[in-house]
């Protein structure tokens, strides 16, 4: 897992560094599977099935096997798993990580998943046999691409971006960093 887990590291540097002055929209990053990613992915999600409750245990069902399969062997990627990855940018020049967040429930595009938040890519994970109706998933999803898509978008409009924001703003997250610094 941790070959998967460099290999992320290292796109998402990369991926950060290169959109800081692109557009909005979408890209590809040269010489990255996406399928390397997938499982990078996989392993994370599975990571916190197997969490306890209160690190941020997630119930992934039927599909906890298959996530542990996949970041530990080289098992085929079924067509029920594939991502999005998007690189939520600040403003232009940002090439920071703002915020990281642990796999969440979701559902996009007619289609039941996860989102997280990790090296500063914003990755909605498909887990459902259904077809993503339309939209980024559909043009831009990562499973069995030699070159990784991924879409660039304001991190002003994702929730992960706006509780970050709320919580550095309240103090509620500055209280806590000054007490770990204390001890």
């Amino acid at each position: 897992m941790g070959k998967w887990e460099n290999i992320a590291a290292k796109a998402f540097r990369q991926i950060r560094e290169e959109s800081k002055g692109d557009s909005l929209g979408e890209y590809k990053l040269k010489d990255v599977s996406g399928d390397e990613i997938l499982r990078f992915i996989a392993g994370l999600l599975w990571k916190y099935s197997v969490a306890s409750k209160e690190n941020g245990r997630i119930d992934l069902g039927p599909y906890q096997n298959l996530m542990e399969g996949l970041a530990f062997s080289l098992q085929q990627i079924p067509s029920s798993i594939d991502a999005l990855v998007c690189r939520l940018r600040r403003h232009e020049g940002d090439d920071d990580v703002f915020a990281y967040r642990a796999p969440k429930p979701d559902r996009q595009e007619g289609v039941n998943g996860y989102r997280v938040l990790v090296g500063g890519m914003f990755i909605f994970v498909k887990t459902d046999k259904q077809t993503p109706k339309g939209g980024a998933l559909e043009r831009s999803a990562i499973r069995g691409k030699s070159d990784l898509p991924y879409v660039l978008l304001r991190a002003q409009d994702f929730e992960e971006y706006r509780l970050s924001a709320e919580l550095a703003h309240e103090g509620r997250l500055s209280d806590f960093l000054d007490k770990q610094d204390g001890q």
